[in-house]
């Protein structure tokens, strides 16, 4: 061949294979990074939104409790805290009066 066409490799830079392979690493992390980050904000706003549909589910049962039962009698155990139509499953609750006095206890919480 005639030392015109000849090509001599540069030396100090990185071969095609090399390059492109990094290329690759960096835009696959890239990527993952991105879809963790919105997988967690997704979770989170989940969790958020079901802790304040757990606390209002709750709040909306003891406001029906004390409505149907104002002398804070004791309530029969099947019957109070069953949750109406709820996903959230049972929960325990301790009910104060503004004197720090006992007023309801779920059953199993008496200790």
């Amino acid at each position: 061949m005639p030392p015109a066409l000849e090509r001599k490799p540069e030396t100090g830079s990185a071969s095609l294979t090399l390059r492109l392979t990094l290329l690759y690493a960096f835009s696959a992390s890239l990527i993952l990074l991105v879809c963790t980050v919105l997988m967690y904000v997704a979770f989170t706003r989940n969790l958020r939104r079901r802790d304040i549909e757990f606390l209002s589910d709750e709040v909306s049962e003891l406001r029906t409790f004390m409505l149907q039962r104002p002398e804070g009698l004791r309530p029969p155990a099947q019957e109070a805290w069953k949750t109406s139509g709820s996903a959230m499953g049972r929960h325990y609750i301790r009910i104060f009066d503004p004197d720090g006095a006992l007023r309801i206890e779920s059953d199993g919480m008496a200790a």
